[in-house]
């Protein structure tokens, strides 16, 4: 059975680095990385859909809060 930390770096490479007589370990990863396989157009699309989802859900949220309900007014 790999414990831990064996699972945890699987995708890591360690490195030796000397620096100011010190000795430490970087860790480098060797792995796949996740990432969008969307043209250009396609992550602006995505940003403007995120921003615009955000503000509505502010402005959801302020809306709520300014209702005179019980429970906003206590």
């Amino acid at each position: 059975m790999k414990s831990f930390q064996e699972r945890l770096f699987k995708d890591f490479d360690v490195e030796k680095v000397e620096k100011d007589g010190k000795i430490r370990n970087v860790y480098v990863y060797k792995g796949d990385y996740a990432s969008w396989n969307l043209e250009e157009e396609g992550r602006k699309r995505y940003r403007r859909l995120y921003a615009a989802s955000g503000i509505l859900i502010c402005l959801l949220y302020l809306w709520q809060a300014l209702q005179k309900t019980p429970m906003n007014a206590s």
